[in-house]
Order: structure tokens, then C-alpha cells, then sequence
């Protein structure tokens, strides 16, 4: 390979090298905002408004809006969501969403160590 080709071939190698880098930056900055803009850390929560509706705790959890209706439904002692009505609507108080989500990760783990 003479000089030229040489050159060519390891400018080619560091534009393949900066492109890959871009890439993967541009990739994680998105990620990182894609995820932020769905779902709230947990410390994010207790910041945010008393009163929850089903659409922001889906959004929360990474669940769908009907999942949680149907745990809206479920019994609170057998792992339902505490929920209560205003008008036709659903709502949940945070630290109940906070205590139930405690529990669901106590049960989850006490079902390993047995």
C-alpha cells in the first residue's frame, strides 16, 4: 500500500470512528429524553400533583392504561391499586401508589428467599 492509500485508509478508519461516536451519542441523549418524558424517576414522584389518574400511572409503571383499570378492580388485599371514585373517574392517591408499589416489590422478594 503506498502513502496515499495508506492516508486515505486511516481517514476513512477515523470518520468511520467519529460517525460511531455521534451515533451512539445521539442515540443515548434521545433515550435518555424519551424515557424522562414517559416515565418519571421515583424520587420524581412525590414531587408531582396529590391525585394520580390511571393514564399517569400507566406512564409511570411502563403499563398500559387498561392494566390498570383492571387493578383498579382487583380487591387492595389481593394485590389491587387503593383507588377511589370522583365522578366517573378513578383516581389514586400518590403515597397510596408509593405503599403499593413498596409492597409489590416486598412480595416479589420474599417469593425468591423461599
Amino acid at each position: 500500500m503506498n502513502s496515499k492509500e495508506q492516508l486515505l485508509s486511516r481517514i476513512t478508519s477515523e470518520i468511520e470512528r467519529y460517525i460511531d461516536e455521534e451515533v451512539e451519542r445521539e442515540v443515548e441523549r434521545r433515550t435518555k429524553k424519551h424515557l424522562s418524558d414517559k416515565i418519571p424517576n421515583e424520587p420524581d414522584l412525590p414531587q408531582a400533583i396529590d391525585i394520580l389518574t390511571a393514564e399517569e400511572i400507566s406512564k409511570y409503571l411502563g403499563v398500559s392504561r387498561a392494566t390498570i383499570y383492571e387493578l383498579f378492580k382487583v380487591n387492595v388485599e389481593y394485590g389491587g391499586i387503593p383507588n377511589f371514585k370522583i365522578g366517573n373517574s378513578r383516581r389514586v392517591d400518590k403515597r397510596d401508589l408509593i405503599k403499593w408499589i413498596e409492597d409489590r416489590k416486598k412480595e416479589h422478594n420474599e417469593q425468591f428467599q423461599k
